[in-house]
């Protein structure tokens, strides 16, 4: 199960500081299946952040999206995998922390394909 934080805010925001008061991962992870945009957050070897929108499918708490490797994010996550996603709800937000890994399964592969083609109308070529 991930782990929820929460980011230290000044008091006169009145964010709770009770976890009991926090969102559930039950609410997280129906957000994270839901979304149709994300951003995703990743830095070069040296540090330089990029953020940009993708597609992607949540499925079994992970998180799967197609870049090409000649992408800022592809070289990036080349030489660091470090990665941070998040839905587009500022509001109600989701943020995730983690290290990507390029999922070479064909099974899995083919399942996202049948994933993208269900929530996009668009089947990944990989």
């Amino acid at each position: 199960m991930p782990r929820r934080v929460r980011p230290k805010f000044p008091e006169k925001w009145r964010v709770p500081n009770d976890p009991k008061l926090w969102i559930t991962w039950e609410h997280a992870n129906d957000k994270l299946a839901r979304e149709t945009v994300y951003w995703v957050s990743t830095a070069s070897r040296l540090g330089r952040s990029h953020a940009a929108p993708v597609w992607g499918v949540w499925k079994q708490n992970r998180f799967y999206f197609e870049t090409a490797p000649n992408s800022v994010k592809g070289r990036n996550l080349l030489s660091n995998q470090s990665i941070v996603v998040h839905i587009q709800d500022g509001n109600d937000a989701v943020i995730l922390e983690g290290t990507a890994r390029r999922e070479k399964r064909a099974e899995t592969l083919n399942r996202l394909r049948k994933d993208y083609s269900s929530k996009y109308e668009y089947t990944p070529d990989w």
